[in-house]
């Protein structure tokens, strides 16, 4: 028994040597938190130059001709009874005739007017869509981006539209005033006014612009 048991001994203890550690496992470390919407870098949008709607001038030619109509027919009308007054109708069949060519002459004289006064105020119009869209392109880029404050954005855009508006009316009267030989006085009347016109249709443009993104952000808040 007792050389039996000293040999298995040294076997028990050889079993029982402890295992070697296991290797360490590697933990990424964990990703940075977002930033808080207000500290979120802020991109400035890239505005667009202020444009005007482009059926303006049909606009512009569809007033004409109405109060062309209107004011051509009125005008005939008095003509017509004015160079007619020291020889009026006494029969029944003259007054017929009278009355028809009346008609034929303030219909004539109507439509010419009407398509005259359309014709102009078509062409006007165009001319300061297009002088109001070449401003636009040619304002410096940095007065046509927004920055970060609201407000300020705002103000900047308001008063980009402004020049915009009021140089094209400038030079809408200074291109009047040349083919219409004004006279001195008559042309720094027309440049005031080109002036003022021109900077009140910039202003509604830029009102037009705030209430339609305005309905714009109010519709995409329903559909969320």
């Amino acid at each position: 028994m007792w050389p039996f048991s000293s040999s298995s001994a040294p076997a028990a203890s050889t079993s029982a040597q402890p295992a070697p550690p296991p290797p360490p496992v590697e933990v990424a470390p964990p990703a940075p938190a977002p930033p808080p919407p207000s500290e979120a870098p802020f991109q400035p949008p890239a505005a667009a130059p202020a444009t005007l709607p482009p059926s303006l001038p049909f606009l512009a030619a569809a007033l004409g001709l109405s109060t062309g109509i209107y004011s051509g027919a009125s005008r005939a009308a008095k003509v017509f009874m004015a160079e007619n007054a020291h020889r009026q109708p006494t029969t029944v069949q003259g007054w017929f005739f009278y009355n028809k060519t009346k008609n034929y002459k303030v219909v004539l004289s109507a439509l010419g007017a009407g398509i005259a006064r359309g014709a102009r105020l078509g062409a006007w119009s165009g001319a300061f869509v297009g002088l109001h869209a070449g401003i636009g392109y040619l304002l410096p880029a940095p007065v046509m981006q927004s920055t970060r404050d609201d407000r300020s954005a705002e103000l900047i855009n308001a008063g980009a539209a402004t020049a915009q508006g009021a140089g094209a009316g400038v030079l809408l009267a200074a291109g009047a005033a040349v083919i219409y030989k004004l006279p001195r006085a008559s042309v720094r009347r027309s440049l005031v006014l080109g002036l003022g016109a021109g900077g009140a249709v910039g202003l509604l443009e830029t009102l037009r612009s705030r209430v339609a993104r305005a309905r714009e952000e109010a519709e995409r808040e329903e559909t969320r």
